[in-house]
């Protein structure tokens, strides 16, 4: 598969987010199904210690499964324009 790193804008200032790093991993025909990729978020971040935990981890179970909730939209959308601009 292929892969992109990514890391926090330094010359952001963010009083709740201090520091975040991954990569969005991709991967080809997951389970053996042509035609089908499945990409993998994987991050770290870390938060202002005065956050309670139950907030960091409300926020880890709720706004982590929602980063990737655009993906399926906006790459079948792509994919549709790729084989629109194939078939001419």
């Amino acid at each position: 598969g292929h892969y992109m790193v990514f890391t926090l804008d330094r010359a952001t200032k963010n009083a709740v987010l201090q520091d975040a790093k991954g990569i969005w991993y991709t991967q080809s025909n997951p389970n053996g199904k042509d035609g089908y990729t499945r990409v993998w978020l994987l991050c770290e971040l870390k938060v202002s210690p005065v956050l309670p935990t139950f907030i960091v981890d409300y926020a880890a179970r709720k706004a982590m499964p929602r980063a990737t909730t655009w993906l399926p939209t906006v790459v079948e959308q792509y994919m549709q324009k790729w084989k629109q601009f194939m078939d001419v």
